[in-house]
């Protein structure tokens, strides 16, 4: 189901979905009721400097040059040489729910591609990226 959900862009990476039969609730079994949570994670240094505030609104951040700059150091680290590739973005708040590779030249290099999806997937998004739904093209 995953590999279907992924292929219809229903889920990406960073989401998930849950399988259950239509008209029944999830199980709660073996989640314990409490107030307290755990996770993991890791931020950037972009996120430990952002602030919110005091109307609770996110900063305001040029979202573009954010994931300009954020992609161009995986981008050498994958191989790629400048002008090759382009990324199409599609972000909900925090979220990248869409990256689609754009091959600006002749050269098709499967390797490189697959790493640079990679990294888009991988970008935690900063709390200034709060617009609903917003794409961006990523010149590298």
């Amino acid at each position: 189901m995953t590999t279907l959900a992924r292929l219809g862009h229903a889920v990406s990476p960073v989401t998930s979905y849950l399988a259950i039969e239509p008209g029944v609730r999830p199980s709660t079994e073996g989640l314990e009721s409490t107030l307290q949570g755990f996770g993991s994670g890791h931020g950037s240094l972009f996120r430990s400097c952002a602030s919110t505030t005091v109307s609770g609104t996110a900063p305001s951040i040029d979202r573009q040059a954010y994931l300009e700059n954020a992609l161009a150091a995986d981008y050498r680290r994958c191989g790629g040489e400048p002008h090759e590739y382009a990324l199409d973005i599609e972000t909900t708040r925090a979220e990248i729910v869409r990256v689609d590779t754009i091959v600006q030249t002749i050269a098709h290099n499967p390797l490189l591609e697959s790493c640079l999806n990679e990294a888009a997937w991988a970008l935690e998004l900063p709390a200034g990226f709060d617009e609903e739904w917003q794409s961006f093209r990523v010149e590298l």
